[in-house]
């Protein structure tokens, strides 16, 4: 197997999620083979096995892949199936209109943090509250700000505890990317941002779904009108 390329740590867990998917569809492993261990490829990525069990639990719930007792993590039989597919969708979806986009993010999104906010775990908590942490720390810095606000609704998708929906954000979040990206980038953007999901994440916490739905919803409601006035 060759050797892989030192990836860079913004944000981790995505870019390590991302190498693995490489491997696959590169056939530096095939499927039915393991990948190489987590501290394999924590040495590899150069980051912590946290960051590669995370990858390796997103990758999991996406069916990529499946920790096996005493064998490591095998590739599963139709992850290039999956790959191939996630590709494709995403080529068709790029021509799609910004709004539609949002309008997707608000059915989606919204269902997300209701099931968060019903079902988010201490540990799930702490990685939502960390990407706030990060969004926080990136406000002079337009893509790192971008990066820590996926993060957050990654975060948010895992605590939703609800598999399908999970795979459905992650197939279309390059395309969220972008409409973040606008969004944050009007004036007021990254400052309406912080407002709406600081509450969102106060809602989670009181472990109340109407409070973080409304809140997740006035962010995109916010996106959708200033882009108007935005052009």
């Amino acid at each position: 197997m060759k050797e892989m390329q030192t990836i860079s740590h913004d944000p981790l867990t995505d870019r390590v999620t991302r190498a693995i998917q490489e491997m696959i569809l590169h056939g530096e492993v095939m499927p039915g083979e393991r990948l190489p261990t987590q501290h394999e490829l924590a040495a590899r990525f150069g980051v912590g096995l946290s960051t590669v069990r995370e990858a390796i639990k997103g990758l999991t719930l996406i069916g990529l892949v499946e920790p096996r007792a005493g064998r490591g993590t095998v590739v599963l039989p139709d992850a290039l199936k999956i790959l191939n597919n996630t590709t494709l969708m995403k080529a068709n979806l790029v021509s799609l209109e910004a709004d539609q986009v949002l309008e997707a993010r608000l059915s989606i999104e919204g269902a997300l943090t209701r099931l968060a906010a019903m079902r988010a775990t201490d540990e799930d908590i702490a990685e939502i509250e960390a990407a706030i942490d990060e969004m926080r720390r990136s406000v002079n810095d337009p893509a790192a700000f971008v990066r820590a606000d996926l993060h957050f609704h990654m975060a948010v998708a895992r605590a939703s505890k609800n598999d399908v929906l999970m795979q459905t954000y992650y197939l279309i979040q390059s395309l969220m990317e972008e409409v973040v990206r606008l969004a944050d980038a009007l004036p007021g953007g990254q400052e309406r941002a912080m407002v709406n999901h600081t509450q969102i994440l106060e809602g989670i916490k009181r472990h109340d779904p109407e409070f973080a739905l409304a809140a997740a919803e006035r962010q995109i409601a916010d996106a959708i009108e200033f882009r108007g006035k935005g052009g």
